[in-house]
């Protein structure tokens, strides 16, 4: 998701599971993935973080830049 202020990497997950939080941590290597590949594809750019839409609940978990899961 572009801002004004930079981006956020969102990933549409559809995964069921109780522990939502715990599971984010499982992909969050994946989203700092994605996230320097945007770095590097607009630099001067921040990224502001990112998060898991979870699908199969319609609710986000988001990590703003420099956070810890």
């Amino acid at each position: 998701v572009e801002t004004d202020r930079g981006f956020w990497i969102l990933d549409h997950k559809s995964d069921v599971t109780d522990d939502r939080e715990g599971r984010f941590g499982i992909y969050l290597p994946q989203l700092r993935c994605y996230s320097d590949l945007v770095r590097k594809a607009f630099p001067g750019r921040p990224v502001l973080g990112v998060g898991i839409h979870w699908i199969s609940y319609g609710d986000v978990n988001l990590l703003p830049e420099g956070g810890q899961a």
